[in-house]
């Protein structure tokens, strides 16, 4: 009959992490590949001006980002930049004309803090001829004017930007692409987070699994303390994860059975509902797209 041996605080502490490890791998990973998705994708509308060719720009390292995306032929690619390019703007025709609405009072802000420096730099311009030291507050005064100039410019070509794309989208973009920039918002709205809580739950089932697997696999009165190590592990992820303070693993097996059959299925008829409605929606951009992106309505129908 075995012993139990008490657990070093070692592989207590390494048993507590082991599970949230492996989920914090496959999510700094995503998180990397996503970051410098959209921060590629962002360069190349800033300094392609013909879209169509912009994975003529691409670098090899540039193609396996992509690809991992699902993004692997040169049209998907551009059409994605092209989607990309209009997202936030499209954003004002679909369900968030608070976009636009945020850019205007950007620029008023800045016009607002230009014209204050403006007129402070002005008050001090007349008396600046006697006095040197007043001579060097106003020219710091207008290196900083030149800096909010510079920012009201920004704000003001953020505007027109915005609206010119909101027109664009409005009386010349071709319905499919419109209808392609307003189901990529839709998608991110409605079914990444779920994609997301069901990439968790599954990755935390496997990490359970292979806990339980160790544990029952290492049951062995020829090593105990690898035997104990094990339930340690097992009885850490359980409680750091669930709030149990009980090295039992029968409650541990309880509710990994719990997980596969109770709150992985739900997950999975959330996502399903969700994609039904995602669908409906599609459906019925497609049957009055003008009407659905003009009002502003297409994300709560």
């Amino acid at each position: 009959m075995g012993t139990t041996v008490k657990a070093r605080p070692t592989a207590q502490r390494h048993g507590a992490t082991l599970l949230q490890e492996e989920l914090d791998r496959e999510n700094d990973r995503r998180a990397l590949m996503l970051a410098a998705f959209e921060r590629r994708k962002d360069q190349l509308i800033a300094e392609v001006p013909d879209l169509e060719r912009a994975p003529l720009y691409l670098t090899s390292k540039d193609v396996a980002v992509f690809e991992e995306f699902g993004l692997k032929r040169a049209d998907e690619i551009a059409t994605a930049l092209q989607i990309h390019a209009g997202i936030a703007e499209a954003r004002a025709l679909v369900g968030d004309p608070a976009v636009i609405e945020a850019a205007r009072a950007e620029l008023a802000a800045a016009v607002r803090n230009e014209q204050t420096l403006r007129a402070e730099a002005e008050d001090l311009d007349g008396d600046a001829e006697d006095e040197p030291a007043l001579a060097m507050q106003i020219k710091s005064l207008q290196r900083r004017l030149g800096q909010l100039t510079a920012a009201r410019v920004d704000a003001e070509n953020k505007v027109r930007r915005f609206e010119s794309r909101r027109d664009w989208l409005r009386t010349q973009a071709p319905p499919a692409m419109r209808l392609d920039i307003t189901k990529e918002i839709t998608r991110r709205q409605l079914i990444d987070p779920v994609w997301q809580r069901l990439r968790e739950v599954e990755l935390q089932i496997h990490g359970f699994e292979k806990l339980l697997e160790i544990a029952r696999d290492s049951r062995s009165d020829d090593n105990p303390v690898f035997c104990n190590h094990a339930r340690v592990h097992c009885a850490d992820a359980f409680r750091s994860n669930y709030g149990s303070p009980r090295v039992d693993l029968g409650l541990f097996s309880k509710h990994l059975d719990q997980l596969r059959g109770e709150l992985l299925p739900a997950l999975k008829a959330e996502q399903a509902d969700l994609q039904a409605k995602w669908q409906a929606t599609v459906a019925e951009i497609e049957a009055g797209l003008d009407h659905w992106i003009a009002t502003g309505e297409v994300l709560r129908a």
